[in-house]
């Protein structure tokens, strides 16, 4: 009797309390989600995250040698089928078998989508004393757009013709034109 409860004692040191939370809102294939934790004392001061689902027995580090006190982290996921059925694993630095913690399962749904989608518009017409004339696109978006945010990249530059009859443009590819008027003056 003394000697398995001696043994049961001695294993108690490597019962861990690191709790890991269940994640609190819809989780997404391939999208970012907040793991929180909670801690004792004796815990270890590192552990490494899993993502696994027995149905296809697939496990995935998602974050490695987690800092303990920091008490959360912010995780992407890999790109994984939807479905039920995924729990997270802290785990002992390195070694997936050793599960210190790990959450009820839940479900993952599809990937969030998001577009990119380049658009142009407008033209302006510049003409010089040399009978030389530039087009270019007076805009050039690029919109983007997720289910978070959306942003919008328009280059800008100006044409400038000088009382002496020079064209200049200064912004976005103003080495091209100038190249391109330095090519149409040297073949006319």
């Amino acid at each position: 009797m003394f000697k398995k409860l001696s043994t049961l004692l001695l294993a108690l040191p490597l019962i861990s309390a690191l709790t890991l939370n269940q994640p609190t809102t819809q989780v997404y294939s391939s999208s970012q989600i907040d793991v929180s934790w909670t801690v004792a004392s004796g815990d270890p001061t590192a552990f490494d995250i899993y993502l696994d689902n027995p149905s296809f027995r697939n496990t995935f580090a998602v974050a490695n040698n987690v800092q303990t006190s920091n008490g959360s982290i912010n995780i992407t996921l890999p790109a994984v089928p939807e479905g039920p059925g995924y729990y997270l694993q802290a785990s002992p630095v390195g070694n997936v078998n050793t599960v210190l913690s790990q959450t009820s399962t839940f479900d993952i749904a599809a990937a969030l989508s998001s577009s990119l989608s380049p658009t142009s518009s407008g033209t302006g017409t510049v003409s010089s004393g040399t009978g030389l004339s530039a087009t270019t696109p007076t805009s050039t978006p690029l919109s983007g757009s997720s289910s978070s945010s959306s942003s919008t990249v328009l280059p800008t530059g100006s044409f400038n013709g000088g009382s002496n009859g020079a064209l200049t443009f200064t912004g976005i590819g103003a080495t091209v034109v100038g190249a391109l008027v330095a090519a149409g003056a040297f073949f006319a």
